[in-house]
């Protein structure tokens, strides 16, 4: 990992190292030590990555926010509410999905306005009430990605592609997400794995809680978890390995509020790491082939390549 700051005060290094013992003796109670971020401000299409506040090293290779155009955020919550999805979340909020009792993701399907959505709630092992929306089909996942071209993501694409150094883009796996309740024993997961650093997810806030602690928790090489607090600024970035997780937050007390975020998983695909990409391609169809999800190598960026727009639909997406 880079460091990016100079000058760090003793007392600073000190904390570190105290936190870092105290990983040995934590438990399986979900509490883990904790860092603190350094959080400038940041510009729409600029990249910076997660550095702790008191050493300047970056808290994970793949890890970083990224800075929004306005449009992004207005252009898919408005989406959001036009479709219902905003509406669909509040219920299922108010009246969530069973989790699974043989630990499987409980899943089902919802049509609304001729689009098709499958909804689901991931296991009880992630201890929230979390529930994510992606495209069922072709045509709905047209109209989502449609949605992001139209809200002026292309920008975003340009930030990711540039600053990692990829040659393409791919957005082969999108949605939509909600909560309201996380306890100190959320799961901690990592989004890609193995994709030679290829691979990342984009989560775009979409509405927040006022008053609430900080939604996203990333944690370093040696389990240190540092708290980023969600805006309508810019996108936290996850990529290989860059473990992370919903911060600990109850907003039940609160009827008609919640967390809601838009997911892209994204990436430049290619042979030597198709196969870590089709593992992490959760689409409930189409269900492609490796060689179908080859085929779609930098249909999104690089090369010229965008976003559909919705004045220039066509069969290609």
């Amino acid at each position: 990992m880079r460091s990016l700051m100079v000058g760090v005060p003793i007392v600073g290094l000190l904390l570190l190292t105290q936190i870092g013992v105290t990983l040995a003796e934590d438990d399986d109670s979900g509490n883990h030590p904790t860092g603190k971020l350094y959080l400038p401000p940041i510009k729409p299409g600029q990249v910076l990555p997660l550095v702790d506040a008191y050493t300047g090293m970056e808290v994970k290779d793949y890890a970083a926010r990224v800075g929004l155009p306005a449009s992004v955020r207005e252009g898919l919550l408005a989406y959001c509410n036009e479709m219902g999805i905003t509406q669909k979340f509040l219920e299922l909020m108010e009246h969530p999905l069973e989790t699974s009792d043989d630990g499987g993701v409980t899943n089902i399907k919802w049509t609304n306005k001729g689009i098709t959505w499958g909804i689901s709630r991931p296991e009880k092992h992630w201890f929230s009430n979390m529930h994510w929306l992606e495209p069922y089909d072709p045509d709905a996942e047209r109209s989502m990605l449609t949605a992001l071209g139209d809200s002026g993501f292309d920008e975003v694409f340009d930030a990711i592609g540039e600053f990692f150094d990829l040659e393409t883009l791919t957005g082969h796996s999108l949605s939509f997400v909600a909560v309201t309740h996380a306890t100190q024993k959320s799961y901690l997961h990592h989004d890609f794995t193995e994709t030679g650093g290829k691979g990342f997810n984009i989560i775009v806030p979409l509405l927040v809680v006022d008053g609430s602690p900080p939604e996203l928790e990333v944690a370093d090489e040696d389990g240190v978890l540092y708290a980023l607090p969600y805006d309508y600024h810019s996108a936290a970035v996850v990529g290989d390995d860059a473990l992370h997780r919903t911060s600990a937050v109850d907003y039940r007390d609160r009827p008609g509020q919640m967390r809601m975020a838009a997911t892209i998983y994204c990436g430049d695909i290619n042979e030597e790491n198709v196969d870590q990409f089709m593992k992490e391609y959760t689409p409930h169809t189409p269900e492609l082939t490796e060689d179908e999800l080859l085929e779609r190598r930098g249909l999104h960026w690089g090369n010229g390549a965008r976003l559909p727009r919705s004045h220039e639909l066509s069969e290609e997406f």
